[in-house]
């Protein structure tokens, strides 16, 4: 049903022909001026939903700068939660007897190879002594 309309719609966008009566072609016009206003408020609500414009309904795109920043951000924290977790069980490695120390050695080793792929360094593992 939708359709017809649209079609009907598209067909009255047909110019008139050269013998066309003055109504006939003041209702071509009119719809041609409608047919045109409606596209370009629709160019501008797109617009202005796309920058942001309109934050109530839709808050914009994220611009390219701020995806790198907020990665950034989750680089940075993943980094210094790494940091904490490995020394943590760096801890328990050094504290814990030899039937446990292979499950912690195992489970550093994994979260230090994580963390060199994330900063592309080492971490500075301490020694057992620096938790005596």
């Amino acid at each position: 049903m939708a359709l017809d309309h649209v079609i009907e719609w598209g067909k009255k966008l047909k110019p008139p022909s050269g013998d066309a009566e003055g109504s006939s072609i003041t209702a071509w016009r009119w719809t041609v001026a409608v047919t045109l206003g409606a596209t370009a408020l629709s160019l501008a609500a797109h617009i202005a939903l796309a920058c942001g414009l309109i934050t109530a309904v839709h808050p914009g795109f994220a611009l390219a700068s701020d995806v790198m920043a907020i990665r950034e951000e989750r680089r940075a924290e993943r980094e210094t939660d790494l940091e904490t977790k490995i020394l943590d069980v760096r801890q328990k490695q050094c504290m814990s007897d030899d039937t446990v120390k292979a499950l912690h050695t195992q489970t550093l080793q994994k979260m230090l190879v994580e963390y060199n792929k994330l900063t592309d360094r080492q971490y500075p593992l301490p020694g057992c002594a620096d938790f005596r």
